[in-house]
This record gives C-alpha cells, structure tokens and sequence, in this order.
C-alpha cells in the first residue's frame, strides 16, 4: 500500500510538473509569437516607408535620366559641330596649300611672264619715251590672264563660251543646270551662293577643276567630293583674306546636252 500510494503521488507530482511545463511552454510559445509578430510588424512598417520612396525616386530617376540625355545631347551637338570645324578647316588647308603649290608646266606662260616682269618693266623703267606706260602694263597684264586660262584648261578654247549674269538668287545657276544630264547640280539657295565664275563644259567624267594666280590647276573633288556645294559666299569670307585672289575661276566638267558650249557661272550682283 505504502508503495502504491508514494507511487501514485509520483505518478501525480509527475503529471502536475508536466501541466506546469506545458503551461511554461504555452507562455513561451505565445510571447515568441508576440515577438515574431512584432518584428514582423516593424519589418513591414520598414517596408512600407521604402515603398513610399519609391515614388520619389522614380522621379528622381526620371529626372537624371533626362539631365543626362539632355547632357549627351548636346555633347553629341558640340561633338558633332567640332568634327565639322575640323573638317572644314582641313578642306581650306588642302585647298589652299594645293593653290599656292600649283604651277603651270607651259613653257611658253613661262617665258611671257618672265618677259613681262623683267625685260618689259626693265625697258619700261628705263625708256622715258614709252607713252602711256601704265596702260601698256595693264593691257600685258589682261593678256597673261588670259594665257593662264588657256594654259590651266585649253578645252576651253575649243568651246562657244555664254555667261550667264543677274542678281543674287536670280535663278542663274538652276539655269545653268537644267542642261546637265548627270546627277550633278550647281549649288543654289535663297543667300548668295555663287562665288566664284565657275566655267561649265560638257564632259564625259564629271569633275571640278580649281585654276589657281599661276596658271596651275588642281582637282578639287580629291580634296572633297562634294566641293561646288561648299564654296558660296559665307566660304569664302570665312577666310583671312580673298580666296579669288589664289582661285580666280574653276571649271566644271559634266554630261550637258549641247556639247560645244560652255556656260559662265557668274557671282550675282546687289542693287
């Protein structure tokens, strides 16, 4: 009896502990699930005011990303204009460097030349009869003109010459090109565009010759193909000084329907 009544109080001690535990345990339990609980509230409440910034940065973002199209805009503007300065000044260069080394092989330009401003003057200078001494010089002069034209690009010679003058944006060089059968075109617009007398022949191979002060001649689509379009007037005052002095004409050569004519591309004139 002793033994199973000592035995059952263990058995109930055992039973109370166990309640006891569990009820421990249900405690815990409920205050770790408080806890989670409230972690998770926070960590929503941390979520929710990064949500909230989103809004805010999105715009930020579409700000930047405007600023910095907008930047690489007009880097790509001032990029762009740079190249096209570079260019433009090696186009003036080659231009004028070619000039000023272009010669005439003629031998007979030569010898008149050198007639002209060393035994002529020579004679001139020291002859206190020679009347009329300063046209005579200027007559000669005329002359070697002309012999730099012939010597720069004889074909010329062979043709029936027509110049075509008129005011500035009169229609000339439109003109001038409806007789072209190429691709071709003589520059036109509505601001002065012709600046220089441009001679134009028919030819078979399309090409744009420059005569340059010597009697020399260069071929200006080496330099750029696309020259004629470039030499209008705000070309050539954007050098120091006046381009034709160095390039007093240029010539032309494309398909035109009437073979033995040579038209005269004039610069137009103001009021």
């Amino acid at each position: 009896y002793f033994k199973s009544a000592r035995g059952n109080k263990m058995i109930n001690n055992i039973k109370v502990v166990n309640k006891k535990v569990d009820e421990v345990s249900s405690f815990f339990s409920i205050f770790k699930k408080a806890k989670i609980k409230e972690e998770i509230k926070i960590k929503l409440d941390d979520i929710n005011e990064e949500l909230i910034k989103i809004p805010v940065l999105e715009t930020k973002l579409n700000t930047t990303t405007q600023n910095y199209t907008s930047v690489q805009n007009e880097f790509s503007k001032h990029k762009e204009k740079s190249e096209n300065e570079i260019t433009m000044l090696n186009i003036k260069h080659n231009l004028v460097s070619n000039l000023l080394n272009a010669k005439s092989t003629n031998e007979g330009l030569f010898l008149y030349k050198e007639t002209l401003y060393k035994e002529f003057l020579e004679f001139a200078n020291n002859e206190s009869s020679l009347a009329n001494e300063a046209e005579a010089i200027l007559q000669l002069q005329s002359i070697e003109k002309e012999l730099e034209l012939i010597t720069a690009y004889p074909d010329l010679y062979k043709k029936n010459t027509i110049a075509v003058g008129g005011g500035f944006s009169a229609g000339k060089s439109e003109f001038i090109s409806s007789f072209f059968n190429s691709d071709i075109k003589l520059p036109i617009g509505i601001e002065p565009t012709t600046a220089i007398p441009t001679y134009v022949m028919n030819n078979t191979d399309t090409k744009l010759i420059g005569c340059s002060h010597k009697g020399g001649a260069i071929d200006l689509s080496k330099i750029d193909s696309d020259f004629q379009s470039k030499l209008s007037h705000n070309f050539i005052k954007s050098f120091s000084f006046n381009l034709k002095e160095i390039m007093p004409f240029m010539v032309l050569g494309t398909i035109i329907d009437h073979e033995h004519i040579c038209f005269i591309d004039t610069p137009g004139y103001n009021p």
